[in-house]
């Protein structure tokens, strides 16, 4: 059985970004796994299992 029924991924534009931190405040703050947060200052890419999408969309508002 899948504990995590949702595979979100969405990429996250701006300037001065850390994948660290990224990655760090997903682990924190969302329920999930088999979370990548890869790129470079200005475009991370996020993969990440999760039973609730919509919270970790709010994290990255458009």
């Amino acid at each position: 059985m899948i504990e995590f029924k949702y595979d979100t991924q969405l990429l996250i534009e701006g300037k001065n970004l850390d994948e660290n931190k990224i990655h760090d405040y997903f682990i924190e703050n969302f329920k999930g796994d088999c979370l990548l947060a890869v790129g470079d200052d200005e475009l991370i890419k996020i993969h990440f299992h999760t039973n609730d999408p919509w919270k970790v969309l709010e994290y990255c508002p458009a």
